[in-house]
């Protein structure tokens, strides 16, 4: 190959790896973006008042609003049991407190539920 062959291809092979480059810039660019947009959702989903569940649900984080009982907060959790759960407790700053299952199904206890409190369900 001869010397202006040889040149050719070095300053074509210059431009197309600018060209590659910038590709790559934009696209690591684009993926930063993004990155910080999830972030930011995370952040704020993180910041919205939640209850907390364990044990037989679907959902594990409920989202609080004033006057939420118990019984509201298993039906969004999803309560996932093929029978009634035989043990409800809600944690609460560093307190327990366990709620009768079946007081609860009669409507005679349904107790409200407080920002970040931990409901355990299980059988």
């Amino acid at each position: 190959m001869g010397w202006a062959a040889l040149a050719l291809v070095v300053v074509l092979s210059g431009c197309a790896s600018k060209a590659d480059v910038k590709l790559r810039e934009e696209n690591a660019y684009l993926r930063g973006q993004l990155e910080a947009a999830e972030k930011q959702r995370q952040q704020q989903s993180q910041q919205q008042p939640t209850v907390f569940f364990t044990g037989l649900v679907r959902q594990t984080r409920v989202p609080w609003r004033e006057d939420l009982t118990l019984s509201q907060g298993l039906a969004q959790a999803q309560f996932t049991g093929t029978s009634d759960p035989t043990i409800l407790r809600i944690q609460r700053k560093g307190q327990v407190h366990t709620v009768d299952v079946r007081r609860l199904l009669r409507g005679q206890e349904d107790p409200v539920l407080e920002v970040n409190d931990v409901v355990e369900v299980s059988r």
